[in-house]
């Protein structure tokens, strides 16, 4: 049966915005998006849902996350090194008990879907996100993390059909936490078992000064924190000069299914070899202000054309998970990023780096019948774009087929 959803203004993310928009819906899918008046003609014993003084607009997209996190909400302060937040969070983060993750995943999760995100990259050491995401109706990855200087695709494979069956609207794999902190033996692990199934994966890649002065030369606070783990610290390629972009790909470990995270602090000449790469980065910007990590070279990502997309990473850096705020945030950083811009890497961008971009991220013709509409008081909008980012929104409602 056919539907028509009407709107004052329609956002469908790949083209600019429709004033008396509509979206013509068969089924789970969309059929048709343009204005209102257009398709009542075409279709005039169509069934109309008017929401009336409303923005329709595709779910956000929320491409990194660590929500078993969500209980450390407060409990570490912001820093101005990243050293001093990690030590933090390595301390604590042993302290956690299943109950206490399952019940902050809890809140979190309904707190994520009030503000808007209906697709999310979950990165994962515990799984315990899996059931709750399935339940509340969101999509996504799920990233199993395997970190650390025994890890092995072995762990990995030990849960995997738990998560496929726990959440089975869900894409499901494997992700090394970051270049730094697995062997390098798990690495090409890694590669080989990446390349062969083509599933897409996620790694934390340049993250902070801390991290690249650790890499390339071997030295730093980093020195420290990694005595306990020989099997890192004797990896004969750190220490050789190399970026942690570099080193990736010195062990051809990148390509346009690795979800960069972060990427504060590559090298100058290290952004080019992303471009050729194409590989996505996914930018944290309230998580690495928090962290003490420091603020992402947007102005020479954006030059190179690398694809972007947004995340918030965990409670444990982050204030909430409120894909507004971060983008309002961003905003702020960056006051010459357009509104469209800002607002397609929180949705197509992030849903094209996740995998997803063919049936969600924009409202088009042939995808998914899933987005959410913000109420406005206001009849005289002028630039609707505007004012989605920067307006506070009470409420936000869904829609899913």
């Amino acid at each position: 049966m056919l539907k028509m959803i009407r709107a004052q203004w329609i956002v469908p993310i790949s083209r600019p915005p429709i004033q008396d928009g509509a979206l013509l819906i068969h089924r789970d899918r969309i059929l048709q998006v343009c204005k209102a008046t257009s398709l009542i003609k075409n279709y005039p014993k169509v069934l109309i849902e008017d929401l009336g003084s409303s923005m329709v607009l595709p779910p956000l997209v929320n491409a990194h996350t660590h929500l078993e996190y969500s209980c450390l909400k407060g409990k570490i302060k912001p820093s101005q090194k990243f050293t001093d937040w990690l030590e933090q969070m390595m301390t604590l983060r042993h302290l956690l008990t299943p109950e206490e993750m399952i019940r902050g995943i809890q809140n979190t999760v309904k707190s994520l879907k009030k503000t808007g995100t209906g697709l999310i990259g979950e990165v994962t050491n515990t799984g315990l996100a899996a059931p709750i995401l399935q339940k509340e109706g969101l999509r996504g990855s799920i990233f199993y993390e395997l970190v650390g200087n025994n890890s092995t695709l072995k762990d990995y494979f030990k849960i995997e059909k738990k998560l496929r069956r726990e959440a089975p609207s869900f894409k499901i794999a494997p992700a090394c936490h970051a270049p730094h902190t697995v062997p390098e033996k798990l690495l090409l692990e890694m590669r080989s078992h990446l390349n062969k199934t083509k599933a897409i994966t996620s790694i934390h890649l340049a993250e902070s000064l801390e991290e690249t002065e650790w890499i390339q030369h071997h030295q730093g606070p980093f020195a420290k924190l990694f005595e306990p783990f020989p099997k890192l610290s004797k990896n004969s390629k750190l220490g050789q000069g190399l970026g942690a972009i570099e080193y990736l790909q010195k062990h051809h470990f990148l390509n346009p299914r690795v979800l960069c995270v972060h990427c504060v602090d590559p090298l100058p000449r290290e952004i080019q070899k992303l471009k050729k790469i194409h590989c996505p980065v996914v930018l944290c910007p309230r998580s690495n202000l928090y962290t003490g990590a420091g603020i992402a070279p947007l102005k020479k990502l954006i030059s190179a054309r690398i694809p972007l997309a947004l995340g918030t990473d965990s409670l444990a850096s982050n204030t909430d998970l409120d894909l507004w705020n971060e983008m309002k945030a961003l905003k702020n950083l960056f006051p010459f990023l357009s509104y469209p811009i800002i607002l397609r890497m929180a949705t197509l961008n992030g849903a094209q780096a996740l995998g997803f971009g063919k049936e969600y991220g924009s409202l088009e013709r042939g995808k998914k019948a899933r987005f959410i509409y913000v109420q406005t008081e206001s009849q005289k909008i002028k630039d609707p774009l505007s004012f989605l980012i920067e307006e506070s929104h009470e409420e936000i409602n869904g829609y899913n087929s």
